[in-house]
């Protein structure tokens, strides 16, 4: 689930152009629980007025214009006939509809594409179960806990650091957890016996860091990430990037200290890059978990900026309310013979 209207759904579809590879196209649907196209394993999908989007590949993002029709694969005949009879009706209020030349396309398209790479319905029907776990899945960061796995939509705080074998970076959605780290926000280094190095990431040296560009409290975690997200990680991942990690296996890190997540390459699709770079330019189509986690941001912001005014006011307060104090114990000023003489006559 998306947000208390909006639910996520993703789609893999295949045609005649993916054939002899298992990558199909990807479909991400956002829409109201009640609006979402279910379809069942080789079903044939339309999929009309989506916005195409390049990152970490092609794939399909739909809009308040996209219309999703589906054809029941039983009910599909042989071409050339029209396959209208196979189009299911819509769960949502759109009126385009496909013409027959559309209809007939379809009849072709099902009956001549390899559907190797698809799964059975009974197989299909197990990962569509498996599938409703994500809205658990996926958590903020503090609900994060030791030895489990999470899906979470964070902000790079730190450019990442190379260790060769592995990429290290630190990350916040602006929630606090008690078991991350603690940075207040003056700069001091409160290490609750932790040893990070002036790069701030995990090392077994002593020495206080001062470099931490916040944001302050327990708010940030650090990330190792594995091949083969090491490498999309180093060639495009930077401090300020917002970015969607999948599979995120948490648990405390060397120190024994604090939780920090880790990525390790995906057993079951060895090249599945875990982290996705998520566009924030493009408003309307914003993941509606990503906006809360902005919220949260200018909200700590905000905060933030009062609570340092704050302290400035105290320490300006402070400065001048010692002068007067300064002031008011001072010895009072000696007075010449001519002051004297005119205080003293009647």
């Amino acid at each position: 689930m998306a947000s208390g209207r909006d639910w996520k759904s993703t789609l893999t579809i295949y045609d005649k152009s993916t054939e002899g590879s298992d990558e199909g196209l990807v479909v991400n649907i956002f829409r109201p629980e009640n609006q979402m196209p279910q379809p069942s394993a080789r079903d044939v999908v339309i999929v009309h007025a989506a916005k195409v989007q390049d990152r970490n590949g092609i794939s399909l993002l739909t809009n308040r214009n996209t219309v999703i029709h589906i054809y029941s694969a039983v009910q599909i005949p042989e071409p050339p006939r029209s396959a209208g009879q196979a189009l299911q009706p819509l769960c949502s209020p759109h009126r385009w509809m496909p013409s027959e030349e559309e209809h007939t396309y379809v009849a072709w398209l099902y009956h001549a594409t390899e559907k190797g790479c698809i799964p059975e319905q009974d197989e299909f029907r197990v990962q569509a179960e498996q599938s409703l776990n994500i809205k658990q899945k996926f958590n903020t960061l503090n609900n994060v806990h030791d030895g489990r796995f999470y899906d979470v939509i964070v902000q790079v705080v730190k450019d990442p650091f190379d260790q060769l074998d592995k990429m290290n970076f630190w990350v916040t959605d602006y929630t606090e957890n008690e078991g991350f780290f603690l940075y207040p926000w003056d700069g001091a280094n409160k290490s609750d016996g932790v040893n990070y190095d002036q790069n701030m990431y995990t090392t077994l040296h002593n020495g206080p860091s001062h470099n931490w560009p916040g944001p302050f409290g327990k708010r940030s975690m650090q990330i190792s990430c594995w091949e083969p997200h090491a490498t999309f990680v180093r060639e495009n991942v930077k401090a300020g990037n917002w970015v969607r990690l999948r599979n995120l296996h948490i648990k405390f890190g060397h120190n024994s200290a604090n939780l920090e997540g880790f990525l390790h390459a995906d057993r079951d699709f060895s090249g599945r890059i875990q982290v996705e770079i998520l566009d924030t330019t493009d408003p309307q189509n914003l993941d509606e978990r990503l906006k809360e986690a902005i919220r949260r941001k200018r909200t700590y912001e905000k905060n933030k900026k009062q609570q340092q005014k704050n302290t400035t006011n105290e320490q300006n307060g402070g400065a001048g309310a010692k002068r007067q104090a300064d002031h008011d114990d001072a010895e009072p000023a000696k007075m010449n013979s001519k002051t004297r003489r005119k205080l003293n006559r009647p």
